[in-house]
């Protein structure tokens, strides 16, 4: 017959603190592991998020020139160094024509599979709804085309993208029905690489002192900056001498030449670059230049 010996109260005691403490170490790692995979965000590849930005102004715009916003939710390798758009398969389901035409007909939104859009749409009583606005909040941010885009893929690269940048009286105004910052909460929980974009600077903001301080109001998502940028040809036209550029004749200035010439300015055909508009909690000179 065997008798279990008893421990002493003492070792006993001892004994019950080390498991408790290995227990509730475990549980704070598990903790600490899941808040981090919680926070933990993926950044986009600023070269592909240039293509991406470059192909949906060129291919979606319903109208050139015009305001409109679009967003989309593809596989996260688009939004990776070297990422190839050509290869049939970005965006096969949503194809220009058919998103430019819901975009420009009576309720001026598209609701496609991996990509929505929005133009300006008018009211009854508040003048128009905005593009951005369209897409996220209406009828209410947990049910907007953003959420529903937002939930087909919990990993994927999730780009919203708005030609103007948002408007200061209306978008980016928090006490106002109709700002857009109420709804971007629901970016938060998404894994995949994401960025909230736009282009130009909305015209009535390009002299508001306020930019700034505004633009950093989207901090839900990170906030890039795309837009096209022209490069010059030097090369000289056939018959062209480079050395009589250099002596240009009296009264004549070629800057002036370069001013006045289309191929001088940068059009929504040239190539983009990007980039992040905040670093540190101030906002970067490119993403307030109204000169681009």
């Amino acid at each position: 017959m065997c008798l279990l010996q008893k421990k002493p109260a003492t070792q006993q005691l001892q004994h019950n603190n080390m498991v408790l403490s290995g227990t509730l170490s475990a549980v704070l790692l598990c903790s600490l592991s899941l808040c981090l995979r919680g926070t933990e965000t993926v950044d986009v590849d600023q070269n592909a998020l240039a293509r991406i930005i470059s192909k949906l102004q060129k291919e979606y715009c319903p109208k050139q020139g015009d305001q409109f916003a679009v967003a989309i939710n593809v596989p996260a390798r688009y939004c990776s160094a070297g990422s190839n758009l050509d290869d049939g398969s970005f965006l096969k389901n949503d194809k220009p024509d058919a998103a430019k035409r819901d975009m420009n007909g009576v309720n001026k939104l598209y609701q496609g599979k991996e990509l929505i859009g929005a133009s300006r749409k008018s009211g009854n009583k508040k003048g128009f709804f905005h593009s951005e606005y369209l897409l996220l909040r209406e009828p209410d941010p947990e049910h907007s085309p953003m959420k529903n885009l937002l939930n087909k893929n919990k990993d994927g690269c999730v780009i919203f993208y708005t030609y103007n940048s948002p408007c200061i009286g209306t978008c980016l105004y928090e006490e106002g029905d109709s700002n857009i910052l109420d709804a971007l909460y629901i970016f938060t929980g998404h894994q995949g690489p994401k960025a909230f974009v736009y282009n130009r600077i909305f015209k009535r903001d390009r002299t508001n002192y306020d930019l700034k301080e505004y633009l950093k109001k989207i901090n839900e998502v990170p906030l890039y900056r795309c837009y096209p940028v022209h490069k010059p040809d030097h090369s000289p036209m056939p018959g062209h001498s480079r050395d009589r550029d250099r002596s240009p004749q009296p009264g004549h200035s070629h800057d002036r030449d370069r001013s006045r010439s289309p191929l001088s300015r940068s059009s929504d055909s040239d190539p983009y670059e990007c980039h992040a508009c905040i670093r540190l909690g101030e906002v970067a000179e490119q993403c307030i230049d109204i000169n681009v």
